[in-house]
């Protein structure tokens, strides 16, 4: 891990501001386990296909991807730690966010939000009237202890994460990140360090973040990667009344903030623990973990607005007919949103009555949706051309026809040409083709069927020059 660049500043005469940045570098998760650093990077190859509208002939390519979930999860299950759960051992406080600040560890450090949202993250607004205080007793007087979160930027914009204001010093212990330099700072006891690192949270992603403290090693990750660490003093923090402080900097003991040095974005799923956890720990509450063992990853739950502590393996929140982890890692649906593609079928109805396709609202790409189809024209989701006449049903419907009953023998442009032959020439039956000479032969196209018998599309119609 590499070392921290010891700087000197004093309090409140840095301004973080917002900077362009004209590229970054994606940190790549890494684990003690083969499984867990690879499972990351699919995890995320997954999350990126299901943000994407894939078209009609992409099908394939997505039923082997939920084909390649399955057996990827499987596998990957079977290769982490029989001990995988929830880890109490040293929790002093655990904050979900799921409405308020409490603290559902059940040891009371419950804390208090202001001129934010807490409706499944803590959403700080990037003001200076933004943020939340934590009991000051959760960090006064320890040495050792670990600091985890999930955490999202929503802009450009540097912040801070964690601050403990002393009675004497400044910052006790501050934690933030510098966007403009891409940069993590921890600055304690009057002491600043800058950790440098490739990872980068511009990516406006979800990050897990830990931040430990032993005997004066502070030490910080990113997703699994350690970015830096710092040796600093060894006494044990002194935090003041009201010093503990989310999303902000304190310029004096539960205030002064100012809105260039305020988080803006997200955090969720924070824990602190009195005691170093270990590395394999870490993982465990990382993004490829999955400490509530339900198949579905920490980051999932997180992104999700879930709480990544409690299992949803059996369980169907949206009430759509399939359960959560199927929808994840099987069909790639949207797990709260019973019909993720719209189209009117909820998601359980579409793959295990219509077998139809849940992520596409016309799975035959015939201009009418799944829903229509089975709902109000009574044709075939599955089937583009439900009457055989060469004349896609959404087209008929459209143009005010049966799309259950054969038009071949019809004339709907009226141009003298029947519609049948129409189609079967490969010209537009809704198009007036009778005067037209669409391969420029010399013969009307409406003479060419009707009178030559001729193709309408093919200047030499027998090939002989």
């Amino acid at each position: 891990m590499p070392k921290a660049e010891s700087i000197r500043r004093k309090k409140s005469h840095k301004q973080w501001g917002s900077m362009p940045v004209s590229s970054h570098k994606k940190a790549v998760s890494s684990q003690n386990t083969v499984f867990q650093p690879v499972f990351c990077e699919f995890v995320g190859v997954l999350i990126q296909i299901h943000k994407t509208a894939l078209g009609a002939g992409e099908r394939i390519m997505r039923q082997m991807c939920k084909m390649a979930a399955v057996l990827f999860l499987l596998s990957g299950l079977a290769g982490l730690s029989a001990e995988a759960g929830e880890i109490t051992d040293g929790l002093i406080a655990h904050y979900k966010f799921d409405g308020n600040a409490s603290d559902s560890s059940g040891n009371g450090y419950d804390g208090t939000v202001y001129g934010a949202d807490v409706d499944g993250h803590l959403s700080l607004a990037g003001s200076a009237e933004s943020y939340a205080q934590l009991p000051h007793t959760l960090f006064d007087g320890v040495s050792n202890f670990t600091f985890s979160v999930y955490c999202r930027l929503d802009e450009n914009y540097g912040g801070y994460l964690l601050s403990c204001a002393g009675s004497e010093s400044g910052n006790e212990l501050l934690l933030g990140y510098i966007c403009y330099d891409q940069v993590w700072e921890i600055y304690h006891k009057g002491g600043g360090y800058r950790l440098d690192t490739e990872s980068t949270l511009l990516d406006y992603d979800w990050h897990h973040v830990v931040m430990t403290r032993s005997n004066g090693l502070c030490q910080v990750w990113c997703d699994g990667v350690g970015v830096g660490s710092t040796n600093l003093v060894s006494d044990a923090l002194v935090v003041a009344e009201n010093g503990v402080i989310l999303g902000q900097d304190q310029d004096s003991i539960g205030g002064g903030f100012q809105s260039q040095q305020a988080w803006r974005g997200d955090m969720d799923d924070l824990r602190i623990y009195h005691r170093v956890i270990s590395a394999e720990e870490r993982s465990q509450l990382g993004v490829a973990g999955d400490i509530d063992q339900d198949g579905l990853s920490n980051l999932m739950e997180v992104e999700l607005g879930l709480d990544a502590a409690v299992s949803n393996a059996g369980s169907d929140l949206d009430g759509d007919g399939l359960l959560d982890l199927d929808e994840v890692n099987v069909y790639g649906t949207h797990l709260l949103k019973p019909d993720t593609d719209g189209d009117g079928l909820s998601d359980g109805d579409e793959v295990n009555e219509y077998n139809t396709d849940p992520l596409q609202s016309d799975t035959d790409d015939d201009g009418l949706s799944d829903g229509d189809e089975l709902n109000t024209s009574g044709t075939d989701p599955l089937n583009a051309d439900c009457d055989e006449d060469g004349i896609l049903d959404g087209d008929e419907v459209a143009n005010g026809l049966d799309p259950l009953s054969d038009n071949t023998g019809s004339d709907l442009d009226e141009d003298g040409i029947l519609d049948g032959d129409e189609v079967a020439n490969g010209l537009d039956p809704f198009s007036d083709n009778a005067g037209s000479d669409l391969d420029g032969d010399g013969l009307l196209d409406g003479e060419e069927v009707n009178t030559y018998g001729t193709d309408p599309l093919l200047a030499d119609s027998d090939g002989d020059g």
